[in-house]
């Protein structure tokens, strides 16, 4: 084959050092973007200087062949810096591995970009040992002869190491449990279905759950506004019902907000609620006008959970506790103050969720085959379409809702704060899949656990 190892242009003459996190950054985004084809967006990330350099055209050529001959960057490690002004990352493609210098400016755009063969050593493979751990509750799983062993290699060989996932294959009233552990560039196989597990978005079905039980017992209607039950208007009177926040049309942005005052009087000991008062009263921004869009929002889900207890004059964990964890008896299930591994939970500047559910996959397993149960009013009512995003996609309350041909999945893998997790459900044909994992949703391998869990969808059903 013909080599591909081009320089893709000079570095300008120009350059503004920057830190290491910057270049690291710039680096991600590169990757990122490589992957996904979204060459514009590399385009958009250089400078004037840069752009003028090269046009856009020949840059896509370039990317274009360089994505089809060596496959995606699946792989990267800092090298060093050369001459304090670019820095070197080892970057190993699907096919081979290169050299990818990059240089920033002091905005952060890129100004100097190389890309050549690595020639320094290799890295080691991953090793995996999956078909041959001993293991009562896997072993049957992890057969020579199973395409889960394949796939489950492939999409964990390049989580960081010491990431574990728990995973759950459900068949109707049959359930496989096992679970998977990267150590020492080693994929072993190990049991943790009964370990505790920061559930990421997960929580959103849950909390949801909690307002379904809520208006099938006629304590609350869906169109109900919550704004009733604060001592205060909302900023410009924005008013957002119990649906809006539970199929994410509040117009609420995607991230925690950020807290711009904190006054001297506020409660120590209540900052969280304080923090969220302020902001409603002061600060509420709705990015669109309600129910007629939809951005997934775990700030509205946090808001929603304080909501409920606010309306029924109780805490959310009492709620969680009487609705969800003692019916369907998830005794392993918790609520910890601001989570674990939470990302925005180490920035005191952001509004975090309070609390953070954490669960095992087998906890989760009694929830889902719950869900088969057509005469379950209650987790019925969150499979029930709210509001159609397009022909395929729909979104029920705290479910998305996708149409694959003839088949009907509910799913929720949404990144929030925290750890990644994925649930698929097909009720129908009464199956699914739950994948827990300690890998925090802010790293960009964490996209392998959704992919894992769409193709072990498709050999389970």
């Amino acid at each position: 084959m013909r080599s591909i190892f081009v320089l893709l242009f000079i570095v300008l003459p120009f350059f503004s050092f920057a830190q290491k996190e910057n270049h690291l950054k710039a680096y991600q985004n590169f990757r990122k973007d490589f992957n996904s084809k979204d060459f514009n967006a590399i385009y958009q990330s250089f400078t004037p200087a840069m752009q003028k350099h090269m046009a856009y055209q020949g840059l896509e050529r370039f990317l274009m062949d360089l994505r089809f001959k060596a496959g995606p960057i699946e792989t990267y490690e800092f090298i060093k810096y050369e001459d304090e002004k670019l820095a070197s990352f080892r970057s190993d493609f699907n096919i081979n591995s290169y050299k990818i210098d990059i240089s920033v400016d002091k905005n952060d755009r890129i100004n100097g970009l190389f890309v050549n063969p690595y020639n320094g050593p290799k890295k080691a493979p991953v090793v995996n040992s999956l078909a041959h751990k001993q293991n009562n509750v896997i072993e049957a799983i992890f057969s020579k002869s199973n395409p889960i062993v394949d796939l489950i290699y492939s999409h964990t060989k390049y989580l960081p190491n010491n990431s574990q996932l728990s995973i759950a294959l459900i068949n109707k009233d049959k359930t496989e449990f096992f679970g998977v552990k990267k150590e020492n560039d080693t994929i072993n196989s190990i049991e943790n279905q009964n370990n505790n597990f920061e559930i990421g978005s997960i929580s959103q079905v849950l909390t949801s759950s909690v307002l379904a039980s809520l208006v099938t017992n006629n304590k609350l209607k869906l169109s109900d506004e919550i704004n009733q039950f604060y001592p205060f208007e909302f900023k410009d009177n924005h008013k957002i019902t119990f649906q809006e926040l539970a199929n994410h049309t509040s117009g609420l942005g995607k991230l925690s907000i950020e807290n711009k005052v904190i006054n001297d009087t506020i409660n120590p000991t209540n900052l969280h609620q304080e923090k969220l008062y302020y902001y409603l009263r002061n600060d509420l921004k709705i990015d669109h006008i309600s129910s007629k869009s939809y951005v997934n929002s775990d700030f509205g889900t946090e808001l929603l959970s304080l909501s409920l207890g606010l309306s029924q004059n109780s805490a959310f964990q009492k709620l969680f506790q009487d609705n969800i964890l003692s019916r369907y008896h998830m005794t392993k299930t918790i609520l910890s103050k601001n989570g674990l591994n939470s990302e925005l939970a180490k920035n005191s500047n952001d509004l975090v969720p309070d609390f953070s559910i954490l669960s095992t996959v087998v906890d989760l397993e009694k929830f889902i085959q719950a869900q088969f149960n057509s005469s379950n009013k209650d987790l019925a009512l969150t499979q029930h379409p709210t509001f159609e995003v397009n022909k395929n996609k729909s979104i029920g309350l705290g479910w998305n809702i996708m149409k694959k041909g003839r088949d009907i999945l509910y799913l929720n893998d949404i990144g929030t704060a925290g750890n990644s997790s994925s649930i698929i459900l097909n009720a129908n044909k009464q199956t699914a899949i739950i994948i827990l994992s300690n890998v925090p949703i802010s790293d960009e391998r964490a996209s392998n656990i959704h992919d894992l869990a769409e193709k072990l969808e498709k050999i389970n059903r």
